[in-house]
């Protein structure tokens, strides 16, 4: 009962009272997708189904029953659906099963010797139950809890052939009974257990945490309890930066989220923008934002622009002082955030703000570094954020820089001048970082053998909202199914039913 498949495209996550960083809806839509693949999956697994042989002795029968195989399967009429408050009420009906096998038995008492191969066929027909599946949370992370289990089976044929057969299918009727009324007893816990155990495997594969940056932590642990309509639920984490090896909380708190009314697409997956500040905070209190720049950094055919003496395009050109002053040198930038970056979403827009100084030195034939100036510096960047494949990711398309000399060792300088060169270090340098750092993309809450189709992304107050339809693929674990071939063979003794051969007061065949 390989159901997993259900509970990997059903991302979860919680709604709380607070406001999240990310926020996550699963519509019906969505749900009508898990089910059909949790069906195609449960077809697969048991057309594919591997029954090792058992053996087993029971009071003086020792039997052996092999070579079980599925011969055919035919999938339920299933359904989840939403209910309002309460879960996912998951269904199927319809069900039919048939398999066959051999059984070889021995009787052994005193001088009393009897044993016998048959081979049997059986089929249930009309396999059917009906289960609440709960989401909650377990330390942060998704747990799934299956409740108020209901089941049934409408019917159990069972034939021998060969051996006594003919006398085994004399006593069909109450074999097929007990059967059905032992496995109708078992159906649901199977189903639990496939919710609880199995599901619940399924979703520790999704990512509570990502890497930013190799020195930062994406926290997408759950913060309370889903909400429930009749057309989605909706579910809130934490979306938050950390600083790794330390879990300190920003000193500001994520605003509301916008809201929308679509259900059109079975996922919509709301990323606010403090998620981007609160990994701005960390990264400046942490001394992360800060960066020297040479030569040896820039494009080898741009380098020369970090000299200071040259006929054309470099600072000792565009800054004469520097250049009178330290001729045959190259300069060298220490960049760092004087206050952390602020990002700001808006309808259709997404603005990044640096503010920031940048020390000048200048590197001497000699080896010495003399400082030169101090360049107070804000830039305003303007991001164009897309989808590609199951990533978010951004690109700076315009920027705005306003300079303003705070200290000068050189003289006066012309902002002009400035300008330009800043211009060139920034086109050269930072915006290729950032854009590259971009290109990598957020990585979101869903594992690799989900993909987004036909996703759009939109701009709201505060957030970039994700809508999307999904696909989903199976992974290299979606093996064959396999029975447990450590069942004891007391587990089969204790469900057994006996009958006994005529004329004989001893049970001969044990064990179905």
């Amino acid at each position: 009962m390989k159901l997993v498949v259900i509970f990997v495209v059903v991302f979860v996550g919680l709604g709380a009272s607070v406001s999240p960083g990310f926020k996550a809806r699963i519509t019906q839509s969505g749900l009508n997708y898990a089910n059909k693949m949790a069906m195609l999956a449960l077809s697969q697994s048991i057309k594919k189904l591997h029954i090792p042989d058992q053996s087993g002795k029971s009071g003086k029968v020792s039997y052996t029953i092999s070579g079980m195989t599925i011969s055919s399967f035919t999938s339920p009429r299933s359904s989840m659906l939403l209910q309002k408050g309460a879960g996912i009420k998951w269904t199927a009906a319809g069900a039919n099963l048939a398999m066959n096998g051999k059984v070889h038995y021995k009787y052994k008492k005193g001088w009393i010797h009897i044993s016998d191969h048959v081979s049997f066929d059986a089929s249930l027909s009309d396999i059917s139950f009906s289960e609440t599946v709960k989401l909650g949370d377990a330390a942060g992370k998704p747990k799934l809890t299956g409740s108020s289990c209901s089941s049934g089976i409408g019917g159990v044929k069972i034939r021998f052939h060969g051996g006594a057969s003919w006398l085994y299918n004399l006593f069909t009727g109450p074999i097929e009974k007990k059967a059905k009324d032992l496995l109708k007893g078992q159906m649901c816990k199977l189903v639990t257990a496939a919710i609880n155990t199995d599901a619940n495997k399924q979703l520790q594969k999704l990512p509570m945490s990502v890497s930013v940056l190799k020195k930062f932590l994406l926290d997408y642990s759950l913060i309370s309890n889903p909400t429930f309509d009749t057309k989605f639920m909706e579910t809130m984490l934490k979306g938050e930066v950390y600083w790794k090896g330390g879990k300190e909380e920003c000193p500001f708190s994520p605003t509301p989220l916008p809201t929308t009314s679509d259900t059109s697409r079975m996922l919509y997956l709301w990323v606010s923008d403090y998620m981007g500040n609160s990994l701005a905070y960390a990264g400046f209190k942490h001394g992360f934002l800060q960066q020297n720049l040479t030569a040896k950094d820039l494009p080898p055919g741009n380098r020369s622009i970090f000299n200071t003496t040259c006929k054309f395009k470099c600072i000792g050109f565009f800054i004469p002082q520097i250049g009178k002053k330290y001729p045959n040198s190259q300069v060298t930038m220490r960049m760092y955030a004087t206050a952390p970056p602020n990002i700001t979403i808006t309808s259709g827009l997404i603005n990044m703000n640096f503010s920031g100084n940048i020390d000048l030195y200048a590197k001497t034939p000699d080896g010495k570094t003399p400082f030169l100036l101090t360049i107070s510096v804000v830039l305003v960047a303007k991001v164009n954020a897309y989808i590609d494949g199951q990533l978010v990711k951004g690109k700076i398309t315009s920027t705005n820089l306003h300079l303003d000399v705070k200290n000068s060792t050189v003289g006066p300088v012309s902002s002009t001048a400035l300008q330009l060169v800043m211009n060139s270090a920034i086109t050269l340098f930072v915006l290729p970082q950032l854009n590259a750092q971009g290109q990598k993309g957020l990585v979101l809450p869903v594992t690799d053998n989900i993909h987004f189709t036909n996703a759009s992304l939109s701009l709201l107050q505060g957030a970039l909202l994700v809508s999307t339809n999904l696909s989903y693929s199976p992974g290299t674990d979606e093996d064959d199914l396999h029975i447990d071939k450590a069942i004891h063979p007391n587990t089969i003794r204790d469900r057994a039913m006996s009958f006994k051969v005529v004329g004989q007061k001893q049970p001969v065949f044990n064990h179905i």
